[in-house]
């Protein structure tokens, strides 16, 4: 017989991950499920940032999302957001499919539970209908969203472990 607390547990780790395993704190970090989700397919890489980049830097990735989306060109950049207790991190990518030119976002939390480091990942993968440039949008507020926003995001996938 399967104890009630075991089952919920299972339960709630095969419902909460799609696509990247379950249990597998290896498989929700960032850098893998892009690997899954780029499937080997060649980006033009805008950046790889962190906290400690500079405006110019910030601002060069931006251009060069923009620069990729305007000419259909499959993109990728990642960037580090200061966190308090674990790896926050955020990535656009955009990818050329059978249904056209699709971009992407993903949102990443090495452990969204406070307990510190990479050891219970969440990694959220959302659609864009478009990613353009933020109108009201500072140099303060470039290392948490690149003033780009995902307009009508819709959650493609999502990973976290137990």
């Amino acid at each position: 017989m399967i104890r009630p607390l075991l089952l919920a547990s299972s339960l709630l780790a095969a419902c909460s991950t799609t696509g990247s395993g379950v249990g597998d704190p290896a498989s929700c970090k960032i850098a893998d499920v892009l690997e899954a989700d780029l499937a080997g397919q060649s980006t033009k890489n805008c950046g790889s940032l962190g906290p400690q980049s500079t405006t110019a830097q910030f601002t060069a990735a931006k251009n060069c999302v923009l620069a990729a989306i305007e000419s259909n060109e499959p993109f990728l950049v990642v960037w580090d957001i200061q966190g308090i207790d674990s790896r926050v991190a955020r990535a656009f990518y955009g990818l050329t499919t059978e249904g056209g030119f699709k971009v992407s976002t993903v949102s990443y939390d090495g452990d969204p539970r406070g307990g510190g480091g990479e050891n219970h990942p969440s990694t959220t993968t959302s659609s864009c209908a478009s990613l353009a440039s933020q109108a009201d949008c500072g140099d303060d507020q470039l290392p948490t969203s690149l003033c780009l926003a995902c307009a009508q995001p819709a959650v493609t996938d999502t990973c976290t472990t137990p």
